[in-house]
């Protein structure tokens, strides 16, 4: 198998990956914000989502027999309705006069008072 399509490293990537995506979106949350939580989010994010997939290609068959079972279909049905409704939602007003839509870089203004 090719070299990239190893559990030997994959697996711990996941792992890492999401706890660090998981640990910075608690604390941005919370706002207990430092220099570098942005950062670390936004790209532990893009490195998850892609050894999450390379996971899941790895997995392939495993994935389908989960979700052929009844729970599965349940839980593909329930998630796949929450994703549909955030889409559909109205836009909620933002907080602070901030501008709605995606921004990339710093998301809040440093206040030094």
């Amino acid at each position: 198998m090719n070299r990239i399509f190893q559990r030997s490293w994959v697996s711990p990537v996941v792992a890492v990956s999401y706890a660090a995506v998981s640990i910075t979106g608690l604390m941005m949350f919370f706002h207990l914000r430092g220099p570098s939580i942005n950062f670390l989010h936004e790209w532990g994010g893009i490195v998850f989502v892609a050894a999450g997939l390379i996971h899941l290609f790895i997995n392939w068959r495993a994935f389908l027999s989960c979700i052929r079972k009844p729970f599965g279909i349940a839980a593909v049905i329930v998630c796949s309705l929450i994703c549909l409704g955030i889409i559909l939602s109205p836009e909620q007003p933002q907080s602070h006069g901030s501008d709605p839509g995606f921004r990339h870089g710093r998301h809040e203004s440093v206040r030094t008072d």
